[in-house]
């Protein structure tokens, strides 16, 4: 089944343009003229990806870019303008709002690789909530069989070796306890068996990225950096809080 784009612009004219650019592609286009009518679209479809413009009456892109965040956390969201707002646009950029920014007037062949760039990140995203499930029932199951409280990770060791992306355990502290090699080899550290703490190998950018994001939504954020030259996708998931020493995973891809 082919995946779901939204279009959202209050010019029909720009509208039709990209219908006769991404027609024949396979994907299934839907349209909306506001924010709001796209919001209405997204509480009764599937949606995987959002494209919409900038600069639009009563609901700028971005503003509705934010609220698709906070609602579809999953949802790839790519912004299209006229005008570089830079402070806005790095904002969103580093908020994880925006996925992708594309200027007007684009080129028909390179926002085709965007769309596609960003449904192949969906598809990577999906995977990792997937292994991620595998990982937290692996981490219940021996907690179980252990008789203890506390779901060392350490009882997932080999699953976490085996996955295809890069994860890193964090404790209440805010240190480091425990990377797989994938991590080691994005984040150019040796692997760690002892706590090293997060600024050690990434930004103070991206380390007040994780600290905030397991400090609201349930540490399930989003975010796309540069780190070592390297264009690199981090996503949050909180552990059980006030239980486990273990205070979340940090997923790391390209």
């Amino acid at each position: 089944m082919n995946k779901k784009v939204l279009i959202v612009d209050d010019e029909a004219d720009i509208r039709n343009v990209l219908l006769r650019q991404l027609r024949k592609e396979p994907i299934e286009l839907l349209f909306a003229s506001s924010g709001q009518d796209a919001l209405s679209i997204l509480e009764t479809n599937i949606i995987h990806l959002v494209i919409t413009d900038q600069k639009m009456p009563g609901m700028s892109g971005v503003d509705f870019l934010r609220q698709v965040k906070r609602k579809w956390p999953d949802v790839i969201r790519l912004l299209i303008s006229g005008y570089i707002e830079t402070e806005l646009l790095i904002n969103a950029i580093n908020k994880g709002e925006v996925y992708r920014f594309i200027t007007k007037p684009w080129d028909a062949e390179e926002l085709k690789s965007y769309i596609f760039e960003g449904l192949h990140h969906y598809d990577v995203l999906e995977e990792n909530r997937k292994m991620m499930k595998k990982i937290l029932v692996s981490v219940e199951d021996g907690s179980k069989q252990s008789g203890e409280r506390k779901p060392s990770i350490q009882l997932s060791d080999s699953i976490l070796e085996e996955l295809p992306f890069g994860i890193i355990v964090v404790n209440n502290d805010g240190y480091i306890i425990k990377m797989n090699q994938w991590a080691a080899m994005l984040t150019s550290v040796e692997k760690c068996d002892h706590s090293i703490s997060l600024d050690c190998i990434f930004t103070a950018e991206i380390v007040s990225f994780i600290n905030n994001g397991f400090s609201r939504n349930d540490g399930q954020d989003a975010g796309r950096f540069i780190l070592n030259g390297r264009n690199i996708n981090i996503r949050l998931r909180s552990l059980r809080k006030n239980i486990d020493s273990e205070r979340g995973l940090v997923i790391v891809h390209e």
